[in-house]
């Protein structure tokens, strides 16, 4: 091989090794002639990178994909006005918040829960209690769990609305 293949090949190995390591060793000792690099070097950086590939995944296996979400929202920031501000010309600095909070408050908001007027206990609609609930006792309400806890219900310990 000429040396400005060779160069290449060091580049792509180079590259391989920090975003895929695996394939970058593979590369380093498929073509270790082309490379250049002494045995001690290659076994040296065979570990160091191994030891980068274990760190990788062990990270990668770790992230719950419910941060990854709420990360990916709550790093955007939204300026909104509060119910008991209004947006007048003189009024413009108001609090910024996340759109991730934005969005929690809207689907908390929207969210419509079974009640049992006997018990006292509120379920998601989902919720198998939901189906034992006399027609007599059944009530549905929208708004936020908060909001029912301050009327006096309980949440159902079952469905954990």
């Amino acid at each position: 091989m000429n040396t400005n293949s060779d160069k290449t090949l060091k580049i792509l190995m180079w590259i391989l090794l920090i975003f895929f390591p695996p394939v970058g060793l593979f590369i380093m000792w498929l073509k270790q002639d082309e490379i250049g690099f002494s045995k001690n070097k290659k076994i040296i950086m065979t570990a160091i990178f191994s030891v980068y590939t274990v760190i990788l995944f062990i990270a990668v296996i770790n992230q719950n994909p419910e941060d990854v979400a709420s990360n990916n929202i709550s790093n955007v920031q939204a300026t909104y006005y509060s119910d008991s501000e209004t947006a007048s010309p003189d009024n413009e600095a108001t609090q910024p918040e996340t759109i991730g909070q934005n969005l929690q408050t809207t689907i908390s908001a929207e969210t419509t829960f079974v009640l049992n007027n006997s018990t006292k206990k509120y379920h998601k609609q989902t919720c198998s209690e939901v189906e034992r609930i006399k027609e007599e006792n059944k009530s549905y309400y929208t708004g936020t769990s908060d909001e029912i806890e301050n009327m006096g219900y309980s949440p159902c310990g079952k469905c954990n609305p």
